[in-house]
C-alpha cells in the first residue's frame, strides 16, 4: 500500500507540475519535490502547526477540546432556553409556538450537556495534574 501511495503522489506532483509550468504558473514557480507534497488531509486543529510543535502540544490540544466543548453545550442550552421561552408566548394567532424537541430529545440533550461538561472537567483536572508534575520534575533537577 505504501507503494501506491508513493506512486500515487508521484503521479500527483508531475500532474501540478505540469499543470503549473503554463502561462499561469507564477515566475520561478516549481512543483515541490514528492517528499515535501503536504498531506491531503489533516484533522482539524484550533492551533497553528507550529504551535503544536511546541512542547505544550497536549495543553494546546486541551484548550481546543474545552473551546469545542464550551460553545457546542452552549448552543444545546440556548436552545433549550429558548424552547423554554417560547412555552410562556403566542404567535400573532393566539397559538402557543411549536415545540423544537419532545421530553425525550430534551432529556438527551441535557445528559450530553452534563456528560461533555464532566468530560471536559476531568480533561482539565489531568492537565493540571500534569502541568503540576511537570512543574515538580524541573523543579528537581
Amino acid at each position: 500500500m505504501a507503494k501506491t501511495n508513493a506512486k500515487a503522489r508521484t503521479a500527483a506532483a508531475k500532474t501540478l507540475s505540469e499543470i503549473c509550468a503554463g502561462p499561469a504558473a507564477p515566475v520561478g514557480w516549481k512543483a515541490a519535490p514528492t517528499d515535501e507534497l503536504p498531506p491531503m488531509f489533516e484533522p482539524f486543529s484550533w492551533t497553528t502547526p507550529e504551535a503544536d510543535e511546541a512542547s505544550h502540544l497536549n495543553q494546546l490540544q486541551a484548550i481546543s477540546r474545552a473551546r469545542d466543548i464550551a460553545f457546542g453545550v452552549a448552543n444545546v442550552l440556548e436552545m433549550l432556553e429558548r424552547e423554554e421561552l417560547d412555552d410562556e408566548c403566542e404567535d400573532e394567532t393566539g397559538r402557543p409556538y411549536p415545540k423544537l424537541f419532545d421530553c425525550v430529545v430534551r432529556g438527551n440533550l441535557k445528559r450530553l450537556a452534563i456528560a461533555s461538561l464532566q468530560m471536559l472537567g476531568a480533561t482539565m483536572d489531568a492537565e493540571i495534574d500534569r502541568a503540576n508534575r511537570n512543574a515538580e520534575m524541573r523543579a528537581d533537577t
